[in-house]
């Protein structure tokens, strides 16, 4: 029987993780014992029967990864630990499009990420532990000046290993439509030069 909960919680490209110890422990136990561990730097919030906690005890921990650097940010479970994980993704954002300043069409807004919620989702640390990547999305690049016409670049996907992806959304687009991805990237107003 489970009781605890790990969230991974993922905002304005970032990817979040709340996690559920086994009725033998709290997750403070398992994290001070090393059974429960990650790789990169997230915000850490404790929760204690769904409120802050101030106490030395929680049952309940909040991940917050927002570190887009490749291969920065993993979860592991050691072996035979189970934890029952609430995971919410959110894709980098497409960058907006842009026109000549020379001509009197606009640059569409880029889209948003794409938001994959898993309310639950039960893991059992293998034989020697169990490691997940967590990848979090960039946002599009934008474009390197705006006397150009350039459709924005799509923002990047962000991920928990296999469990779950939110595709990054489309770049805006230049004198043209968006491009497809979470949120596709709005449309321009004028006409090509």
């Amino acid at each position: 029987m489970l009781r605890n909960t790990i969230k991974f919680v993922a905002l304005t490209a970032a990817l979040s993780v709340a996690c559920l110890s086994s009725a033998r422990a709290d997750v403070k136990e398992l994290v001070d014992a090393g059974k429960i561990s990650w790789a990169g730097e997230p915000e850490l919030i404790y929760l204690q029967t769904g409120e802050v906690s101030t106490s030395a005890a929680y049952d309940e921990l909040v991940l917050k990864f927002i570190d887009t650097t490749p291969s920065a940010n993993s979860f592991t479970l050691a072996e035979d630990v189970k934890a029952n994980l609430w995971i919410l993704a959110v894709g980098g954002g497409g960058a907006g499009g842009t026109s000549k300043s020379t001509t009197s069409g606009v640059g569409g807004g880029g889209g948003a990420g794409g938001v994959t919620n898993v309310p639950s989702v039960v893991l059992t640390g293998a034989a020697g532990g169990s490691t997940y990547a967590i990848t979090v999305g960039a946002g599009g690049a934008k474009a390197a000046d705006d006397t150009t016409v350039a459709v924005g670049a799509n923002g990047e996907n962000s991920s928990f290993d296999s469990i779950c992806i939110a595709y990054g959304g489309g770049g805006g687009g230049a004198q043209s439509v968006g491009n497809d991805g979470g949120c596709g990237g709005g449309a321009s107003r004028g006409t090509a030069q």
